[in-house]
């Protein structure tokens, strides 16, 4: 038993009330393929524990740690750390709001079992309206297949990595992008520089609900406009000053243009009463967004979507 390969699955929260309402319902009906063994660990993001776990109905060791320093990359941060300690041999992150179907894991192994140079694989969002709409979301279909047929998104809430990233290449998350969001594109960055790319495994699905407040029209705005923010601190990560300062002179004008592009296909579309005329301002609000938040990461804005205050 000792010998087989560890495949720790870990998941940052800030209730455990949340993890049981949704990403543990999955877990429960998950599919733990043979040749490996299995370990659960929640990292509590915040300053008290919030309550006792309740059974999660599955016969692997679990396990919950509390990170006092509040933040997204340091509760992610954290997850390596205890990674390390108990010497997994395969990470897989989860966010706490989202839905393993039954068959994510095996597609992972599946897809380690096939590719063994890979160290970093990245599943398939399956975004779910039940209610209402978000500005920064897009639709995806309703049916599974449709959905594994769409290019594959990368997000740090469904990935399996090799633990060479974060042992020998030091990968971590990146607190420069807890306000503002792409702490997971910063990740895959930082992953490609160390010669590692990202693999999709299309079948390694995830759903989650688009509801409450990130369904709102504001909720959706704020996420446009950390989005721009966060362009800002990506390019400063990356470049020189004096590349920077050419990238900025270069595209802020270009992303101008195409901002005031948009609002004329807006007059036009609502001048005649087009069928689309909804959708295309919803285009021109998230690139006005967008654009502001660039505006406002040159000024020193950080965004404040992803920030952690105890409640």
């Amino acid at each position: 038993m000792g010998n087989k390969p560890l495949i720790l699955i870990a998941i940052c929260t800030r209730k455990l009330a949340v993890f049981e309402a949704n990403c543990a319902r999955g877990i429960a009906q998950l599919s733990f393929p043979a040749g490996y063994r299995y370990e659960l660990l929640l990292v509590e993001n915040r300053r008290v524990h919030s309550g006792d776990l309740n059974p999660i109905g599955v016969d692997i060791p679990v396990r919950c740690v509390l990170q006092r320093q509040l933040g997204l990359s340091s509760a992610r941060n954290r997850v390596f750390t205890e990674a390390q300690k108990c010497n997994a041999d395969w990470l897989a992150l989860l966010d706490d709001d989202v839905v393993p179907m039954d068959s994510w894991l095996d597609e992972y192994v599946r897809a380690i079992q096939s590719m063994p140079d890979a160290k970093l694989f990245h599943g398939q969002y399956w975004y779910r309206f039940p209610n209402g709409y978000s500005l920064a979301t897009e639709r995806d279909p309703d049916s599974f297949e449709a959905v594994i047929k769409k290019p594959v998104r990368f997000g740090g809430g469904n990935l399996m990595m090799h633990k060479s990233l974060y042992s020998v290449h030091g990968v971590r998350f990146d607190p420069r992008f807890d306000g503002c969001g792409s702490e997971d594109i910063d990740l895959r960055h930082q992953a490609a520089e160390c010669g590692i790319d990202a693999v999709p495994v299309p079948r390694a699905v995830i759903q989650e609900e688009i509801t409450t407040l990130r369904a709102t029209f504001a909720s959706g705005f704020h996420r446009k406009l950390d989005a721009g923010v966060s362009g800002i601190v990506m390019l400063k990560k990356y470049s020189s000053t004096l590349a920077f300062s050419v990238g900025i002179l270069m595209q802020l004008p270009r992303r101008f243009i195409h901002l005031l592009r948009h609002w004329s296909r807006v007059v036009k579309a609502t001048s005649i009463r087009a069928e689309n005329r909804d959708e295309i301002l919803d285009l021109a609000i998230a690139d006005l967004a967008v654009f502001l938040g660039l505006i406002l990461g040159l000024c020193g804005y950080r965004g404040t979507y992803y920030s952690r205050n105890e409640e």
